[in-house]
């Protein structure tokens, strides 16, 4: 998990400067935060539909409700079918839909995702690009994603923040101009990505262990968006989250 998500989930402490989330510190983890991981991070205990009610269930929500709730994620993602199943029975494109859902039923204020397509091979990554932007779409959440994939990056979001490979500094930061809503297996949009990877590729001089992180909010979310995070041992964070009025 990259260190500066740990650091804006509350899982790690920065060594100075500010985080700072709608105004408030962010001093350990928190519902606000919802994060989803590269590795499958499923309860291997749970069912597919009960994955869904944890987090629900914990912030005192009733069974019924929860239930009732968690249905309603799992058919926007089309696994309705699988509530009953174990994690063990899933591949691994529908975990992350299971995993995106969970960490949004509890509507947290921003979702921290850490490459979770990184291990899908690409039709899959493809499939879960379109799952995601359609979730987007609706729920008009922000979010924070890291990816090593310049194509995705472009694809997704708003506004992309690269980053040279160690020690990690920004190398250059962008807004994506692509119209929304976008499809991510539409034809012209891995056209216009697929010419701007090579664009900065050249302009950039890439390293091949280039990151990016990204972001994508509604214009309205912006000032909602984590408004303030330096840290001395990651410095190139500060400008990666800074607000933009709408």
């Amino acid at each position: 998990m990259d260190l500066g998500e740990r650091i804006l989930a509350g899982l790690e402490q920065h060594t100075s400067g500010d985080v700072l989330l709608l105004g408030q510190p962010v001093t350990g983890p928190g519902s606000d935060r919802g994060m989803v991981f590269q590795g499958y991070t499923l309860f291997p205990w749970l069912t597919v539909k009960k994955n869904v009610m944890f987090g629900l269930e914990v912030n005192g929500h009733g069974k019924l409700d929860s239930e009732r709730e968690a249905m309603q994620w799992l058919q926007l993602i089309g696994l309705e079918k699988f509530a009953d199943v174990y994690p063990h029975q899933l591949s691994g494109g529908m975990k992350q839909r299971v995993a995106i859902v969970r960490a949004l039923a509890n509507q947290p204020r921003i979702l921290l995702m850490d490459e979770p397509f990184g291990a899908l091979d690409t039709h899959t990554k493809i499939d879960m690009h379109e799952v995601l932007l359609r979730i987007w779409e609706r729920e008009q959440q922000t979010v924070l994603f890291v990816t090593h994939d310049l194509g995705e990056a472009l694809t997704l979001a708003d506004r992309i923040i690269l980053f040279s490979a160690r020690p990690g500094m920004i190398k250059d930061i962008f807004d994506v101009d692509f119209a929304r809503p976008r499809d991510a297996g539409d034809a012209l949009l891995v056209f216009n990505a697929s010419a701007a990877v090579a664009h900065l590729s050249l302009n950039a001089s890439l390293s091949g262990n280039s990151d990016c992180m990204c972001r994508f909010c509604p214009a309205t979310s912006w000032p909602g968006c984590l408004t303030s995070a330096r840290f001395s041992s990651l410095p190139c964070h500060s400008a990666s989250t800074t607000s933009r009025k709408a």
